[in-house]
């Protein structure tokens, strides 16, 4: 993901806002990571390294018991950072701003990056 570019890809309803960034996700290095770990919460530490994200949980009490157990550990090892913790700068190149119309006739305006700013367009909805 360090080199990917990545767009998004939304879909737009009248009268909401959207912001689509065309951007290149660049990675910390591991003191960075570390550092910015360990400057978070001992809830949020906990949270982090009690389980694997975005997977799926049988029983919120299993939530609960695994970030207890992971409390007690970093009481124990108030230096540990978990081994999964990624730490990323977006570093966009678009940015792209949507207001929905229920006409379709959507505003939208697009900022490129380019040297030495950034270029302002208005696009067809």
């Amino acid at each position: 993901m360090a080199h990917a570019t990545e767009r998004a890809g939304p879909l737009l309803r009248p009268g909401r806002r959207l912001l689509r960034l065309n951007r290149q996700p660049c990675a910390f290095s591991e003191h960075r990571r570390s550092y910015d770990f360990r400057a978070r919460s001992p809830a949020a530490r906990a949270a982090a390294l009690a389980g694997p994200q975005s997977q799926p949980l049988c029983a919120r009490p299993d939530l609960h018991a695994a970030i207890a157990t992971q409390a007690r550990r970093l009481e124990a090892e108030p230096d540990l950072v978990a081994p999964n913790w990624q730490l990323f700068i977006v570093m966009p190149h678009e940015v792209e701003f949507w207001q929905g119309a229920e006409n379709r006739l959507h505003h939208r305006l697009l900022y490129r990056r380019e040297k030495p700013g950034w270029l302002r367009e208005s696009l067809w909805p």
